[in-house]
């Protein structure tokens, strides 16, 4: 093949004429593509002629003749009536003339015989349908009809200037009635992607001639066509070149012809052609796998052949075949030597004693200290701005505050605001009160009276205490059900529902608005002026299509040749043709559906009024977000994402549903744009959409949004697992009978859940504690149960149950004397449950024992819950300097017991800190008013957690916005100065002279170096008396005094113990310079004495032990060591080669290397220098050969071969040989393979194969043995199924379709 071919063409020949299984996802055909096959055909007939006989060469002539031809029209996408006139005017007798009709889909062929020419036609692609249809090879019968022509009349000028004008003008014409069309939204549209009926040729050219001929019979032939259709986000899919079945379509019938070459000689040239092209592809370095697809056709080919192929071409190819197996093995052997190569191992380069002084990058930099500052408070009057920007701002400082003052808010009217803060209050309180019931069904109510108060979902399961919520939570279910019974009577019906008709909110609102039926005249005003705008865009193009078609007829080409082709890139009648072809013209689609009520509800949508938008948004955010978890959707558009309606649509920022379509408009389908010349009717078409509701913000149908509405799950106590965990469908209901829970387990019925309302608006199961009797007589049973109980402090959940159920009762019973009993009751429970604060207070002191103090912290929030009642009876509740003590009191010690994450606490003592801080917000402002009014309370709690405070100045309360602060100077005595005192009353912070009165601040406690120390652990501090230190430990930990500072957010930590005192250094400065299991889950301890810093164990923190690592820190020389073995610096050349040896299976900061320069005391020398892979659970050592020996696997060394012979491509594996040489056929080889995530990617001529093990970090690592049976030539692994899958998955990923792997 004498053509030369850029790696560009080379692709496309390749693709196109051995089809690979690898084809392109989009449509690659060119004029300059089909100029090179023709010429590359052409060239290859031209080489073929040299190995025809004598005898044969003048029919091998008409052959080349034809390409030659066929090569000349094929230079441009036209074709020129001169040349192909002057073509068919100058045939001989056994000459063959074949045209591509680009436009119709169709050949033509003309044949001169002795007194007449034989016309042929045929298809040229087939449909799309028949191609994909096609079980296997599509088989087609080629030619088509066949009509013969005389001679006298195919020689009259006349009438061979007539067809040569028909067959040129239908190359170029588009006739509309032959187009593949489809049909969108009640429009014709053509299918570009389908290929055009041929008929116009093959039928209508065909009846013509038949008029002047007759029909001729001729040898048809049958070819099983090897087409496809493929396309990847591409406007026209792949489909295998036309020109390329006419070439063979028109070399068979001529080769087939009687007294011709035969069918042999075609099956000989394509054999021929594709060794030539197989060549060229070795010459650009295609990929192996096109090389061997190559190869394996021409070998198929050639023994389908068989005795029939002549020697010479037998010859050629199995030397091309040869030529292509010699390539592929050539790349094989790169491959497998790339495998098998090994890092550099130089041991006797190495310098270990050397390798074994760390870098002196380990510093220890005292810190400075830092004075805890006041969080600020923010006022409610904030919240009122317009855009809601303040409740995100205070959300992110103070949550929990700032849910509650929207909560009160809600409670007191906020109509003005309320749009605003709907969905930013709901979606917040749902991510801060999860997985705490009592909270999430107090925001229900809450949530229902922001969203609007105008949906139907299941409410009925909040948990609600107090009279104010319960009154809200039934004005809601109220008004819900009533909604709820309106929809049924309509069927169901409701203004989601998908069903456009007359009945439809948006249909019937639209017929009752002037201004929206104004907004759909504007868009139809605009839409005809547009429509008008495109019809005259159409009737210029069609004119200057014609225009270009008759210049493009009165010029010839130019002369200008590039590389030997026609250079149309300098020819002017190329450049017309090229633009008549390429011109377009974009469709213009009605922006409106075409049926009138559908229309409706799209400028519905469009001038949406703002109030049904909120609502509707807020009923989504309610039903949706907070009470149902539906499968998301993808429409394919949106009708926000509509260019043709975006200059009319209003749409409100807050907004959520809208319209959506699953079908694609025109404008953005492939369908977008048509050819000219064109119609009107192909223009202009109707809208393509076909809209439903839809939410944006939860991706699902408008019409399918409320089919399971229910929040019960979020309102209810969730049990643990276990054996009463079958019992949990009880907790979300109150609707079943004592008996169904006892026929499963015996559980009593909570108090706290709600049921359905009567018909008096009550809640069925608050009945009983409206009657005076019953509550006189519980209120009896419950004085006993505190009797019973008041000695034994084990017994807080007890007195818990009984003041919430006095709360309940004086929330339910308007009776004076029972409210009366239930305050003397609830004053007697506080008083026991103080007692025992006061008690375990001491008991703390003595002990330091966390679960002491997680009963305290618990028994306090216990005793204030007793103030947990309604507003209206809080002022009496919390009435004298008594109560006042007592609540300021738990306060101090339920923040002094709590630490700064309450994940490390229990369930249920997380609900009752919870609990208790909402109770802190509400009693606030109750709380301000006693301590303005009256010190003497506050002062006794004070003096009960600080005994050597003296009151002095008045109690006052700091300005906004800290006013949740009160501050005080104490008195100044003999033995003391004055100090200033700060109270919290939202969270029971004691400050004196702004530090934490014996507790760490949170600060400190939320360090991330305190949790890695001391997790969750509280402790009891007193001042720093170590200087630059802030707190002490007042109770040894361990044996250790600790002592903090805390400065520029870096949390400084030492610890003293016999005289000597340690500083903590943080991980993170030890990050790089040690490797990461020596720096992860370790403490870091400087001993201050003699500078070395000693690695402990998290679990062992505190303990000294012999064989923990330690760091000397001499002068100009640090070592690292653990007994007599020395950690080789991670940084040296030692670490570093040995880390590339291990770096398949191991990163380098995650191996260790140790040198020990001792022998063992039996006088046989020990390991010099060790490495162990830690999350592998392997080590290794260097012995005295210097080789890499296993101490996992006996006499086992690492091969400095790291190839099995298969897996090639592998990255992460480690090949192992005996330490004893032994002949090959006897070495039994085995190689370590991790266990991971696997992945691959091309890499050169083959893949390459990684196995991820470092996810997550520090992991423990799995891994497979396997050994290399090498007479075999296979891996073999244990019975183990997880191992055997695991191999085969590793052999199919690297595996090579051009070679043999073992």
């Amino acid at each position: 093949m004498a053509t030369d071919l850029d790696i560009d063409d080379l692709t496309y020949l390749v693709t196109h004429v051995f089809c690979p299984l690898r084809l392109p996802s989009e449509d690659d055909h060119s004029i300059p593509n089909d100029l090179a096959l023709s010429e590359a055909v052409f060239s290859s007939a031209s080489a073929y002629a040299e190995h025809v006989c004598d005898a044969r060469k003048p029919e091998w002539k008409h052959i080349l003749k034809m390409l030659q031809n066929l090569s000349a029209t094929v230079d441009v996408a036209e074709l020129s009536d001169q040349q192909v006139e002057s073509q068919l005017g100058s045939m001989d007798i056994g000459d063959a003339n074949v045209y591509l009709i680009r436009a119709q889909n169709a050949a033509v062929v003309f044949r001169k015989k002795e007194n007449h020419v034989l016309f042929e036609a045929f298809e040229v692609s087939p449909t799309t349908e028949a191609v994909m249809g096609a079980q296997g090879k599509l088989v087609c019968s080629y030619p088509g009809p066949a009509i013969k022509i005389p001679d006298d009349v195919f020689e009259d000028d006349a009438f061979l200037s007539e067809l040569v004008n028909f067959l040129v003008h239908m190359n170029d014409d588009r006739i509309t009635d032959a187009l593949p069309v489809t049909y969108k939204a009640g429009s014709q549209v053509e299918e570009t992607r389908d290929t055009v009926d041929p008929r116009y040729v093959t039928e209508l050219l065909t009846g013509i001639l038949r008029g002047i001929g007759h029909p001729a019979d001729i040898v048809r032939i049958s070819k099983r066509i090897g087409d496809d259709v493929v396309y990847t986000n591409a406007l026209l899919p792949w489909r295998r070149s036309s020109l390329w079945l006419v070439i063979r379509v028109a070399l068979q019938t001529t080769l087939e012809q009687p007294e011709a070459l035969g069918r042999q000689t075609y099956k000989a040239f394509m054999i021929f052609f594709m060794h030539e092209l197989a060549q060229k592809a070795i010459e650009g370095d295609m990929s192996s796998e096109l090389l061997h697809f190559m190869s394996t056709k021409i070998s198929r080919r050639l023994m389908k052949l068989a005795s029939s192929a002549p020697d010479w071409l037998s010859c050629t190819a199995l030397k091309t075949c040869t030529d292509i197996r010699e390539i592929l093995e050539t790349r094989w052997k790169l491959v497998q030597k790339a495998q098998s190569m090994s890092p550099l191992w130089a041991p006797d380069e190495l310098d270990y004693s050397r390798d074994t002084q760390l870098e002196p990058s380990v510093r220890c930099v005292p810190w400075s200290l830092r004075n805890p500052s006041i969080v600020p408070e923010a006022a409610l009057d904030d919240f009122l701005s317009s855009d809601g920007e303040f409740f995100e701002d205070a959300y992110l400082a103070e949550p929990y505050v700032t849910l509650y003052d929207v909560e009160q808010a809600v409670g007191q009217g906020i109509d003005d605001w309320l749009e605003t803060l709907a969905e930013k209050y709901s979606s917040k309180a749902r991510k801060a009160y999860k997985n705490n019931p009592e909270d999430l069904g107090r925001a229900d109510p809450y949530a229902s009276g922001l969203l609007a108060r105008s949906t139907f979902g299941n409410f009925g399961n909040a948990s609600s205490p107090q009279v104010e919520s319960l009154d809200r939570l039934r004005r809601a279910y109220e008004y819900i059900c009533d909604r709820h019974r309106d929809s049924q009577a309509r069927g169901g019906w409701s203004v989601f529902s998908n069903p456009v008709n007359d009945n439809n909110f948006a249909v019937r609102y639209y017929k009752t608005s002037d201004r929206l039926k104004t907004l759909n005249s504007r868009i139809e005003n605009d839409a005809r002026r547009a429509r008008e705008e495109k019809l005259e865009e159409l009737r210029r193009k069609n004119k200057e299509h014609a225009e270009l078609g008759r210049k493009i007829a009165a010029q010839d080409h130019s002369d200008y040749y590039y590389r030997g082709r026609h250079s149309w890139r300098r020819c002017h009648k190329c450049q017309l043709e090229t633009k008549r072809r390429d011109m377009t013209i974009d469709l213009h689609e009605w922006p409106l559906p075409a049926l009138q009520i559908s229309a409706a509800r799209v400028v519905f949508e469009l001038g949406c009024p703002v109030s049904f938008n909120m609502w509707r948004s807020a009923t989504f955010h309610l039903l949706v977000d907070l009470c149902s978890s539906p499968q998301p959707e993808e429409p394919y558009i949106l009708l926000d994402n509509y260019s043709a309606l975006l200059p009319y649509h209003e749409k409100h920022p807050r907004s959520r549903v809208t319209l959506a379509s699953d079908t694609k408009p025109f404008i953005i389908s492939h369908h977008k744009s048509t050819s000219i010349p064109t119609t009107r009717k192909h223009v202009c078409v109707n809208n393509g959409l076909d809209f439903y509701g839809f939410d944006e913000s939860a991706s699902i149908r408008a019409s399918a949004a409320f089919k399971e509405a229910d929040n019960s799950n979020l309102c209810a106590y969730q049990l643990p697992l276990g054996a009463y965990r079958n019992l949990q469908k009880y907790l979300k209901s109150t609707s079943h009978t004592s008996n169904e829970v006892i026929s499963t387990c015996f559980l009593p019925k909570l108090p706290d859940k709600l049921d359905h309302l009567s018909q008096l608006g009550e809640w069925s199961w608050h009945r009983d504690l409206s009657d005076p009797l019953f509550c006189d007589a519980m209120l009896g049973e419950l004085e006993s149960l505190v009797l019973g109980v008041e000695a034994n402090w084990l017994e807080g959940l007890t007195m818990s149950m009984v003041s919430f159920l006095i709360s309940r009762l004086l929330t339910s019973n308007q009776s004076s004397a029972v409210k009366t009993k239930a305050h003397k009751l609830l004053r007697k429970v506080r008083e026991k449950t103080f007692s025992w604060v006061q008690e375990l207070s001491v008991k703390v002191q003595d002990v330091e024992d966390e679960d002491i103090r997680g009963r305290l912290r618990d028994i306090a929030a216990i005793c204030r819950g007793t103030f947990d009642v309604d507003p209206e009876h809080m002022r009496e509740q919390l009435s004298s300097p008594r109560d006042v003590e007592i609540l300021v009191s738990c306060a101090i010690f339920i923040h002094d017991s709590t630490p700064a994450v309450l994940t490390g606490i229990p369930k249920e003592s997380r609900l009752l800190h919870e609990r208790d801080r909402r109770l802190s917000m509400a009693l606030e402002e109750i709380l301000t008013d006693r301590i303005w009014g009256s010190n003497e309370g506050i002062n006794l709690a004070v003096s009960s957690v600080w005994p050597a405070y003296q009151p002095g100045s008045q109690w006052r309360q700091l300005e906004h916005p800290n006013s949740r602060w009160f501050s005080c100077q104490s008195a100044v005595t003999d033995v003391q100065q004055s100090q200033e005192v700060h109270f919290n009353l939202l969270d029971g912070t004691l400050l004196v002279e702004g530090k934490p009165l014996g507790k760490l601040p949170r600060e400190i406690t939320g360090h991330y170096v305190y949790k890695l120390i001391f997790e969750s652990r509280i402790l009891d501090v007193i001042p720093g008396n170590i200087p630059g230190m802030e707190y002490t430990t007042r109770c040894q930990i361990s044996g250790w005094q600790v002592h903090f500072a805390l400065k520029d957010d870096e949390l400084q930590i030492m610890a003293e113990k016999g005289g000597r005192l340690f500083e903590l250094i943080p991980q993170r400065k030890l990050e790089g310079d040690l490797p990461t299991p020596l720096v992860d889950g370790h403490a870091h301890w400087l001993n201050l004495s003699d500078w070395t810093i000693e690695v402990r164990p998290l679990g062992k923190r505190w303990e000294h032990r012999q064989e923990n690592w330690q760091i000397y820190l001499a002068p100009g020389s640090y070592s690292m060591r653990r007994g007599s073995a020395m950690l080789v610096d991670i940084g040296s050349q030692t670490w570093t080669m040995l880390s590339n040896i291990l770096s398949p299976l191991e990163r380098r900061d995650n191996i260790f290397v140790m040198f020990s320069p001792y022998q063992s005391v039996q006088g046989i020398s020990a390991p010099r220098l060790v490495v162990e892979l830690p999350r592998y659970g392997l080590s290794f050592f260097v012995d005295n050969d210097g080789d890499l020996q296993s101490f996992n696997m006996r006499d086992m060394v690492c091969d400095k071969n790291q190839s099995t012979g298969t897996m090639f491509g592998l990255v992460n594996q480690l090949v192992f040989r005996p330490k004893v040489q032994v002949p090959e056929e006897l070495n039994q080889r085995c190689v370590l393979i991790p266990d991971g995530d696997v992945s691959f990617k091309r890499h050169g001529h083959h893949v390459r194969i990684e196995i991820d093990t470092h996810s997550p970090a520090l992991r423990r690592v799995t891994y497979h043995t396997y050994k290399v049976n090498t007479e075999l030539g296979c891996l073999e692994g244990n019975v183990n199924l997880t191992n055997q899958l695991y191999r085969a998955y590793l052999h199919a990923v690297t595996s090579s379709g051009c070679s043999t792997i073992p």
